[in-house]
């Protein structure tokens, strides 16, 4: 097999695996948007995505490791323009 057929087999292979995490992710965004399933389903259907994510090479960061490799600190996102905190006032006196 000669230099060529072996970049274009790893180039090939790479889009396909590409397209299948990307189709993974998309079975995410309907998993979110279907408002039949509990928060259980829907929990356990991410696990079993997630599961087939990392077998393709996919790594999961934490909050605190997303921060770290960003540069990026919890007070920073606070000063951000646009940043702001929502709070929904009860419209009504006796809510509690």
């Amino acid at each position: 097999m000669s230099i060529a057929n072996t970049t274009y087999a790893e180039e090939t292979t790479n889009d396909m695996i590409e397209e299948k995490i990307d189709k993974l992710h998309d079975e995410k965004i309907k998993l979110l948007l279907n408002e039949e399933l509990s928060d259980r389903e829907i929990a356990t259907a991410f696990k079993e995505i997630d599961n087939k994510l990392e077998l393709l090479g996919v790594e999961f960061l934490s909050s605190e490791e997303v921060m770290e490799q960003f540069g990026i600190s919890e007070v920073h996102l606070m000063n951000e323009p646009g940043f702001t905190t929502m709070v929904a006032v009860p419209k009504q006196d006796n809510v509690t």
